[in-house]
Formats: structure tokens, C-alpha cells, sequence
């Protein structure tokens, strides 16, 4: 007669088999998402930047306020201005922040900031702006030709 007639139940081992698969499949889960979550930050913080670029556009074209508008580029954020020159004091400054996301712009010049010409919509600074997700170093780049008009890549 076997030692284990009559026990029902699981050994430690088959337990700790079980415990092991499960981890590694949460593990696997686990980094799925973060990548996901990163991908859409770094996607939302692109759409963002191409909507700035694009109103500055649009409010120069119709010569908004008679002015020209521009959007400055800085490594965490960008700023949506008003003017032929970006001021950072001005108060009317349109910031918006990234987080975890550096920006970097390849302007003519070696400008860091796009202005619109008003009535034509033309950029004074043409080139090309990457979004780098700092903790994937997944990037995304918008150009901007030297009509004023924006495109991702």
C-alpha cells in the first residue's frame, strides 16, 4: 500500500511551480504596460506640440492681433508665444510641460524657436523638432518646411 493513500491536495513543489509560472507571466504584463503607458505619453505629448505648431500657424495666417506667433522649444516643455520674439516674461505665454519626454529642435540657424510670419504662415526657422521618451528612448519628429507647414514622421 502507497504512503499517500488516502491525501488529497498539492505538494509544495507543485505549489511553488504554480507561484513561479504566475509571477512571470505578471512580470511580462507588467512591462507590456509601461511601455504602453510610455508609448502614449510620448505620442500625446507629440500631438500636443504639432497642435501649438499648427495654431501659431493658423494665428499668423490670419494675423491674429496683427502680431506673429511662435512656439519656443526647451529640453521639458514648450512655449506658444506672441510676437516676433520669444519672451519668457511675457504673461501671455502659453507653457506646457513634459514629463519624461526631452525635446530637442534642429532649427536653421540653430534656432530653438519657430516664428510664423503673419498673412503667409511661413517659418522664419525651418528644420526638424524630435521628442525623446527618456525612459524608453522611443522618439517621435515633426518637421517643419519652410512654408510653415508642420508633418510628422
Amino acid at each position: 500500500m502507497s504512503s499517500r493513500a488516502g491525501r488529497s491536495g498539492f505538494t509544495l513543489i507543485e505549489v511553488l511551480v504554480v507561484c513561479v509560472i504566475l509571477g512571470g507571466l505578471a512580470l511580462i504584463g507588467t512591462v507590456g504596460f509601461r511601455n504602453f503607458v510610455e508609448h502614449a505619453r510620448l505620442e500625446s505629448a507629440t500631438h500636443a506640440l504639432y497642435t501649438a505648431l499648427s495654431d501659431a500657424r493658423s494665428a499668423a495666417l490670419s494675423a491674429e492681433r496683427g502680431e506673429q506667433y511662435g512656439v519656443a522649444i526647451e529640453p521639458g516643455r514648450f512655449i506658444r508665444f506672441r510676437g516676433g520674439e520669444y519672451d519668457p516674461a511675457d504673461s501671455q505665454n502659453q507653457v506646457t510641460e513634459f514629463a519624461g519626454i526631452t525635446a530637442t529642435a534642429e532649427l536653421e540657424g540653430g534656432a530653438t524657436t519657430v516664428v510664423f510670419e503673419k498673412r503667409t504662415g511661413r517659418a522664419a526657422q525651418s528644420g526638424v523638432i524630435t521628442l525623446v521618451q527618456d525612459a524608453t528612448n522611443a522618439s517621435t519628429t515633426l518637421t517643419i518646411a519652410p512654408s510653415g507647414v508642420v508633418s510628422p514622421e
